[in-house]
């Protein structure tokens, strides 16, 4: 499955959003990201019963807005 995540100052990755949720586990790669009108576009190459393809999937800034902010330095 495609996911994306959050890479903090200290190097540690935190988990933000799944998008494939229709992936059976198998090969999920090239991942390009563009942001255009307050949307994240993801396109992604998945194989799904044994079916490879690309995908496109939109996801709305507003929904991510909380893991932008920068994290607080301890």
């Amino acid at each position: 499955y495609t996911m994306l995540y959050r890479l903090n100052e200290d190097l540690t990755e935190e988990p933000i959003l799944r998008i494939d949720e229709g992936s059976d586990g198998q090969d999920c790669a090239y991942p390009g990201l563009v942001v255009y009108k307050k949307n994240l576009w993801v396109s992604f190459y998945s194989t799904y019963k044994k079916k490879s393809s690309i995908y496109i999937a939109k996801v709305p800034l507003a929904l991510l807005e909380e893991h932008l902010q920068p994290t607080e330095k301890k």
